[in-house]
């Protein structure tokens, strides 16, 4: 699961960003949550991260860095409930993602499986 801050959904707006770090068993814990100047200057890798044919269980290529653009292929009300459940697809413990959406209106939200702080 991913651990949000208070267990409030994110629910994404324009060029903001969530960021998380990977716990043990295929969970996340949540570090912060930010809006970015997407004319600014972005290092490191950056992958494009697609929703899933079906469902809420959102796969980000694990090999090709770790900051990720959303790309919500059209449909802004998109919901994340899970990251990478398949354990070959996990990240590595410790390891910090971030998540940037350029649209409005996608939902991670808190379950069992992602639960938020904020």
């Amino acid at each position: 699961y991913i651990k949000l801050k208070n267990s409030a959904d994110f629910v994404s707006v324009p060029f903001s960003s969530i960021t998380l770090m990977a716990d043990t068993g295929g969970t996340w814990k949540e570090v912060s949550r930010n809006n970015y100047d997407a004319s600014g200057t972005h290092t490191g890798s950056v992958a494009i991260c697609f929703p899933p044919t079906s469902g809420y269980y959102w796969t980000c290529p694990k090999n090709e860095g770790n900051i990720f653009f959303l790309d919500m292929q059209g449909g802004t009300d998109q919901t994340i409930i899970r990251l990478n459940q398949p354990t070959a697809d996990r990240f590595d413990y410790g390891t910090v993602i971030t998540l940037m959406f350029t649209d409005a209106g996608t939902r991670v939200r808190h379950s069992g499986y992602i639960k938020l702080k904020n």
